[in-house]
């Protein structure tokens, strides 16, 4: 192996780790250091596989050490395009590698803490993006200093105007949070060179849309336990993978769901337990974390009369 036997200038020194390591033994192929490198990323990747695996099914007694190991190892795992939480969900989900490859170029990995404001309503919004972790809620305030939520953000959940840096709400982290942002200059170029994600983008607008009319009707005619039905639905429609039961971490306080819903905080305590009782959700962790076996049923306890 190579030994520091002497001083090399600058033109004789190795570059890459295999040169170091195999200098000046000629018994290993050329070629070694390059199958060393694709095994060790197969090796990392089925640790990451392995560690979501984890996260799923750790739900029971005997697990709960062994997941909660998981899940702080996945949480400080390094994202990239292609081990992204939000690829098939968020604006990538319809692009092939090629374009993966482009916007990865222009996106960079932004992090915040639970309750640190991202975005002042009226202030600068420098960035578009994806939720890849975490949760951030939308509020926006009236001139006498009442503040209203008026949305969530949850992973694949897009935010910002392409061409426009100004924010229309306030934006603020609920849990640790980590967002893919592109500067909305060079978003605005991509789009016009990329159909897959255009067309992902414009899908996702229209979704918005109809879920905003959804909540007109909640907040005007929905009855208190269909309100809180139907937003535990809207979670419950999130989860990935479908696996039965559907298994869903509470994002907000059920104070903050109160103020969401325009509910005061007894009332959605004695829906949630309402529902508990009549078999509709299940409760673990002390209430944080939610369980449920019939989503259609769910659904149809929140007045859905459509259920797609």
């Amino acid at each position: 192996m190579w030994r520091h036997t002497r001083t090399r200038s600058a033109a004789e020194r190795p570059t890459r780790f295999a040169d170091i390591l195999f200098a000046n033994d000629e018994r290993v192929p050329s070629g070694l250091w390059v199958h060393c490198y694709h095994l060790y990323t197969q090796i990392a990747l089925a640790r990451f596989y392995l560690l979501i695996l984890f996260k799923i099914y750790g739900g029971s007694c005997g697990q709960k050490r062994m997941t909660a190991h998981a899940i702080s190892i996945y949480e400080d795992f390094p994202l990239t395009c292609q081990t992204c939480p939000a690829r098939h969900d968020g604006i990538c989900a319809e692009i092939d590698d090629d374009e993966l490859l482009r916007i990865g170029r222009i996106k960079r990995y932004q992090k915040w803490g639970a309750g640190e404001t991202i975005a002042i309503e009226g202030g600068s919004l420098p960035f578009v993006g994806s939720v890849v972790k975490g949760s951030a809620c939308l509020t926006r305030s009236l001139s006498d200093g009442r503040v209203q939520m008026v949305g969530m953000l949850l992973p694949s959940d897009f935010v910002g105007k392409p061409g426009y840096k100004t924010a229309s709400y306030e934006i603020t982290a609920i849990s640790n949070v980590t967002f893919c942002t592109f500067d909305t200059v060079s978003f605005k170029k991509f789009l016009g060179s990329s159909s897959g994600v255009s067309s992902r983008l414009l899908d996702m607008t229209l979704n918005d849309l109809d879920n905003a009319r959804s909540w007109m009707l909640l907040l005007g005619r929905k009855t208190a336990r269909e309100k809180v039905a139907h937003f535990l639905s809207l979670l419950f429609q999130r989860v990935r993978p479908r696996l039965s039961p559907l298994r869903c971490t509470l994002p907000l306080t059920r104070d903050t769901i109160a103020t969401y819903l325009g509910l005061s905080l007894e009332t959605v305590s004695r829906q949630v337990t309402a529902l508990r009782r009549d078999g509709l959700i299940r409760l673990e962790n002390n209430g944080r974390t939610m369980l449920c076996d019939d989503l259609s049923a769910l659904r149809l306890a929140a007045g859905e009369t459509t259920l797609d």
